[in-house]
Parts: structure tokens; C-alpha cells; sequence
């Protein structure tokens, strides 16, 4: 990464490339934690957050470098003793500047972690202590730490709480961020940022998934729904987004059912679900008001949280003249926009199919608990009226296409039942 750089130029010089804006961001981490730390009287900070002042962990980045500092290498005894060779001011400064032109060239904490043990478990004892450590970095605006303060939040991290098997430690670092523009809203994000605000929306749907997945048995999942949800499951339809994916998973299971069944152990991956959603829901708006940038629809799909119905409204709000007839546009644009496997027939199962029965179908969504197998028999049933044309005649495959997919299942069978182990042996140690 440190090649990026242009030779001869300042510390905060970066060839153009998106790579160097985010090692700029990063760059400018350390140098807060560096402001932050009393290199005058504890010079071998220095090294310690060379060699181990990571700024990932479970707060702020500022935050995690100094943990990860402080929780590498000496003893307080050991500080004191090498407390006489402190540097003056103008030292300081020299320090300062030679550790951040290290961390320029490569030199530093952006290299593989020497230790990955103590760094674990220097984030979990950061999560034990994460409110303390903000409260005292923020007291006066991040000023510097003092040599009693590096003392006594080294303590701690050496001392880490003991969790009890009931508690969560991520709720732990709800107040990670005390940057006050955290929460600055969206509507004043620049049109430069349109790639950032695709992110949240993933990290929104993604939210919307888990939650979906939560609500199925999980039998029914393992055996069978798994396969409407990776290939129809979208976030965007009549309802709030779970109960969309919901629905839209159970409604695919019924008219497309498999030639086989394939019962799985685990969901590998919900990324690409996930993507095609976000694309159906700005193609749905968009269908609905095509003036709109796909910069204000974005900013429209957060403030309603990925409810495409909510998002309308606002638009509508705001851009009543240019709308046009929301179900017919907008549920064609997003099934072509989502890369629906039959979108003729999603269309008419939106459209006409679902509207009858949609008050029945809501009822049986209520709460957010997980479904009882009774419902998911009931929404079947529901569902099963859509009309849909038989699906066509399943082509058959060479004998080497057969061979292929053949040993492709087999490798994912092997590899899920690896992945499987893993996880099973990790979660019986947290709860140990």
C-alpha cells in the first residue's frame, strides 16, 4: 500500500486512487492516537504502537490503536524505569513525525498482526472496558493522555471482566462512536457519495435478511425454503421488508418447486440476494418517478428503512407530478432490476394474485417471533392460488455436465460439514 504513495510527497499526499483516500482516513487515525498519547514522558509507546497499535477492535478506530497500544509489551514498572530518558518537546514532535512516516512506508500496524492471540484478547478486553476508555479519550475533546491515565487503562485491559454466559458483549459498544456527526442525516450526503450510500443500504438489507431467516423453523429452512429465499426472496413487495422476503421466498417454493430436494445444514452466503434487492428497490422507485437521481432514491429507500411502499409516499410527497402507476411499473422495472428467475410470473403474482388474500397473509405475519410450521402451511396454502404457468420441461444434462455438478455438490456438502464442525465447536466453547 505504501507504494501508492508519491515518492517525495507529503504524509498526507495520495496518487488520486480510492485506495489512498481510505489510507488517507487511516493515516489521519494516527495521528489522533499519537496526539493522544503521552510520548514525552513514556517514549516506548512509540514502538508498541508500532508494533502492534492495529486500529480495528470493537470501538472507534482512534480508540482500538490506542487499546491495542497500551495492551502490547511493558509493565508499568517498566515505564517507569525508562521514564528518565523522556524526550523534550521538539523530541516529541520528531517522534511523533518519524512514527507516522514509518506507518506511511509500511512500517507499522498496517502489516500482518505479530501476535493474533494477544490482539484478541486485547479486543475483548476493550469490549469489557469500552465505555470507560471513550469517556476518558472524550473528557476534554480527545486532549492528550496522561502517564496516570496510560497507567490505569493499561490495568484494566490487563484485567479483563468476566462475561457471564447470559451476556452479549457486542451490546457492549452500542456508544462506540462519539463523533457527533455519526448521526447527521442523509439527506445532506453529496452526490460524490452515491457508492457509500449503496453500502448502507446493503448493510440495511443485510439486517432485513437475518431477521427474515430468524423468523422461518429451522427445519423448514434447512429442508426446503432455503432455495426460495437465495433465488426469490426479495426485500421489495406489498408489505414491510421481512415480511417481503418472507413471502416472496414461500410464494417461489410453491410455484417453482425443485426437481430434487437439497436439504442444506447452513446458508452460505446471503450477499447476492441481498444485492439484487437494493437493485429492485431503486428500479421500483425509480419506475415510479423516473426524473429522480438514483442518488435522492437511494437517500428515499433509508429514510424508510428499505419499505418501498414508505419510500414512495415520500417521493410522492415531494415528486407528485412526475409519478406514474406505481404497481404496474414498479414491480416489472424490480424484477428485471433483481434478476428475478420468472419475473412474468412474479409480476402477476404481485399484481393480481397476492392483492386478494393480502390482509390474510399479514395476519399470519404478525409479530416477530419465529413462525410456528402451522403458519408457513397456511401462507402455502395462500399463496398456492397465484396462477403461474407449469415451469418448462428440465433439460437434460450430458454426462459430463452431470460430472461436474456431480462432484460441485459433493464439495459443498464436504465443505459445509467442515464450516458446520467449526461453528458447532465454536458456540459450545462461548456458552462453556
Amino acid at each position: 500500500m505504501a507504494d501508492r504513495r508519491r515518492r517525495g510527497g507529503s504524509p498526507d499526499t495520495w496518487d488520486g486512487t480510492w485506495e489512498g483516500e481510505i489510507l488517507d482516513v487511516i493515516y489521519g487515525y494516527y495521528k489522533s492516537a499519537l496526539d493522544a498519547l503521552p510520548l514525552e514522558e513514556m517514549p516506548s509507546l512509540a514502538p508498541r504502537l508500532l508494533a502492534a497499535g492495529v486500529c480495528f477492535g470493537f470501538a472507534d478506530p482512534v480508540t482500538n490503536i490506542i487499546a491495542n497500544t497500551l495492551s502490547f509489551g511493558e509493565t508499568d514498572g517498566a515505564e517507569r524505569r525508562k521514564r528518565k530518558r523522556s524526550t523534550n518537546a521538539s523530541g516529541e514532535a520528531r517522534l511523533r513525525e518519524e512514527v507516522l512516516s514509518k506507518i506511511v512506508a509500511g512500517d507499522g500496524p498496517s502489516a500482518p498482526e505479530p501476535n493474533f492471540g494477544a490482539s484478541l484478547a486485547s479486543s475483548f478486553a476493550l469490549v469489557s472496558h469500552v465505555n470507560i476508555f471513550t469517556e476518558t479519550l472524550s473528557a476534554q475533546g480527545r486532549c492528550r493522555l496522561t502517564v496516570k491515565d496510560v497507567s490505569w487503562l493499561s490495568r484494566l485491559l490487563a484485567k479483563p471482566l468476566k462475561l457471564k454466559k447470559s451476556d452479549e458483549p457486542m451490546k457492549l459498544v452500542r456508544n462506540r462512536f462519539h463523533d457527533s456527526d455519526v448521526n447527521a442525516s442523509i439527506e445532506n450526503v453529496p452526490g460524490e457519495l452515491t457508492v457509500s450510500l449503496r453500502g448502507i443500504l446493503m448493510d440495511r438489507a443485510h439486517e432485513h435478511y437475518l431477521k427474515a431467516v430468524s423468523r422461518f423453523p429451522m427445519k423448514d429452512l434447512q429442508s426446503h425454503h432455503h432455495r426460495g429465499l437465495l433465488k426469490s426472496g426479495y426485500c421489495f413487495g406489498p408489505f414491510d421488508p421481512v415480511s417481503n422476503i418472507t413471502v416472496n421466498t414461500i410464494w417461489y417454493d410453491i410455484a417453482f418447486p425443485p426437481a430434487e430436494v437439497f436439504e442444506v445444514n447452513m446458508v452460505t452466503t446471503l450477499r447476492h440476494i441481498e444485492s439484487r434487492s437494493v437493485n429492485g428497490l431503486i428500479a421500483f422507485v425509480r419506475a415510479c418517478f423516473p426524473l429522480i437521481s438514483e442518488h435522492q432514491t437511494m437517500i428515499y429507500l433509508l429514510n424508510s428503512n428499505l419499505d418501498v411502499c414508505k419510500a414512495i409516499e415520500m417521493a410522492k410527497s415531494r415528486e407528485c407530478d412526475d409519478m406514474l402507476v406505481c404497481d404496474d411499473s414498479g414491480y416489472k422495472a424490480a424484477a428485471k432490476a433483481a434478476s428475478h428467475p420468472n419475473p412474468e410470473a412474479y409480476y402477476e403474482f404481485a399484481v393480481q394474485s397476492l392483492c386478494g388474500v393480502r390482509s390474510r397473509v399479514r395476519s399470519l405475519l404478525q409479530g416477530s417471533h419465529v413462525l410456528p410450521s402451522s403458519n408457513i402451511l397456511s401462507l402455502s396454502a395462500l399463496l398456492s392460488i397465484s396462477t403461474v404457468e407449469p415451469p418448462e420441461p428440465v433439460i437434460e444434462l450430458t454426462e459430463d455436465a452431470m460430472r461436474s455438478i456431480t462432484k460441485y455438490k459433493e464439495e459443498f456438502l464436504s465443505q459445509q460439514s467442515l464450516v458446520h464442525r467449526k461453528v458447532e465447536a465454536t458456540l459450545r466453547s462461548v456458552v462453556a
